[in-house]
């Protein structure tokens, strides 16, 4: 029986160095009421063109799709003859995308002197001077460390926060990473910002210095300096053993627990594609190793993405319930009512739910199925962090992002403070 897994998901073979493929695209709202849209929506998968940047997780809630020029016919009759609600919100999303990228040159200043800016996003070089200053400037409480080398050679660096040198085994571990998907700029952004609130602007002592910190802020190096230098929407690794053609792994997918091979998972050119094995990439190894190593004291599992405004827990593999599911639940629901009182008025409310939840939207091999069912981690959360405000996309303005990233952080402490007590 084929499980609908992916509502308007399709192979999307987008292997382009520039953004001329996006040339006459259009961005959809759609707005799956019934199960039977649902039932419809499935046979969109197999249209090539078609990119999920948000999911509806819920019925009623909007799922917002980039479809390329050629694949518009085919995607709107299938809707239309489903009577699925669905609008244009993007008319040019090449021009949009564009002026964004034009935007971030402007705003890139050379911040390599260890200074990070939350009014516009942090490339990879400064993300990584900005650990090694906080390193040398607060040696009893940061070690930055290298986990791995990307493809490219890049470094894959986790910063270890500790008021104690990490040297308390009884103190308890959260470990969080962001920027597996190297579309999600915002989520590398919120993850500096819990790092400066965890060391260079400690205004919450209490999980300052009774939890341990193990951050990751951008685990997906490669395909993220690939969204600033060659296409936006890219979001895989830049693996090119298995394919020259189709470059690029979905880490995301690369887990040893339920991993799937099979459909768009075994696809190259598909950006669910799953890898020739579990454990494949150095980005899916380096959380391995970090959790597996720590196991005793790591107490909680955070991973950051965006967007859709989501808090979820597992399974998403198949959308069972884990044994601690209505802990998941009370704790996701108290994190998710912190950041909407913080947020902007008349924002969409964030969504607690189970990561494949009633929809059956499945996602063998994630990071956060992993941790929870072979890390051990009973806390193991996903964040999809809001789009922007106005029209809907990966492209959150540098102008919105502090909002964001302290919304976030308010209710990132909830969950800290939790895991805080539960450890006295």
């Amino acid at each position: 029986m084929k499980v609908l897994a992916f509502l308007f998901v399709a192979l999307f073979v987008f292997v382009y160095g520039s953004h001329e493929y996006l040339e006459g695209s259009k961005v959809y709202d759609v707005k799956p009421m019934t199960k039977k849209h649902l039932l419809v929506a499935s046979s969109v998968e197999q249209i090539p063109g078609v990119d999920v940047w948000q999911r509806a997780h819920v019925l009623g809630r909007i799922a917002r799709v980039l479809v390329l020029k050629e694949s518009l016919d085919q995607f709107e009759l299938v809707l239309k003859s489903a009577n699925i609600p669905f609008e244009v919100v993007i008319e040019d999303p090449k021009s949009v995308i564009e002026a964004e990228i034009k935007q971030q040159k402007m705003a890139r200043m050379n911040r390599l002197n260890g200074t990070i800016s939350f009014t516009s996003y942090n490339r990879y070089d400064e993300i990584n001077a900005y650990l090694d200053v906080l390193a040398e400037k607060y040696p009893t409480r940061v070690t930055v460390e290298t986990l791995g080398t990307t493809e490219e050679g890049r470094e894959i660096k986790v910063i270890k926060i500790s008021s104690n040198g990490g040297n308390n085994p009884n103190k308890p571990i959260i470990v969080s990473d962001a920027g597996v998907h190297a579309r999600e700029w915002i989520a590398p952004a919120t993850a500096l910002y819990m790092i400066t609130k965890l060391v260079e602007d400690i205004t919450e002592r209490d999980v300052a210095d009774n939890v341990d910190w193990f951050i990751i802020p951008l685990i997906n190096p490669d395909g993220y300096e690939y969204t600033h230098t060659d296409d936006r929407m890219w979001r895989k690794t830049r693996t090119m053993a298995t394919s020259t053609e189709c470059p690029g792994v979905d880490a995301n997918r690369n887990y040893d627990f339920k991993w799937s091979n099979i459909g768009n998972f075994s696809k190259p050119c598909s950006i669910l594609f799953s890898g020739p094995s579990a454990f494949s990439e150095v980005e899916s190894q380096v959380i391995r190793n970090l959790i597996n190593d720590n196991k005793s004291r790591v107490k909680a599992y955070l991973t950051i993405h965006s967007y859709g405004k989501y808090f979820m827990y597992p399974y998403a593999y198949d959308g069972s319930s884990p044994p601690n599911v209505e802990e998941l639940i009370s704790l996701g629901n108290q994190v998710a009512s912190t950041i909407d009182a913080l947020a902007a008025p008349g924002s969409e409310k964030y969504v607690v739910t189970n990561s494949a939840d009633a929809m059956k939207y499945t996602s063998p091999g994630s990071s956060g199925d992993w941790a929870m069912g072979a890390g051990g981690v009973n806390l193991s959360y996903v964040i999809e962090l809001p789009p922007k405000s106005e029209e809907p996309g990966f492209d959150l303005p540098p102008s919105d992002i502090e909002q964001v990233v302290k919304e976030t952080w308010g209710g990132i402490l909830v969950l800290a403070r939790y895991v805080m007590n539960k450890s006295i």
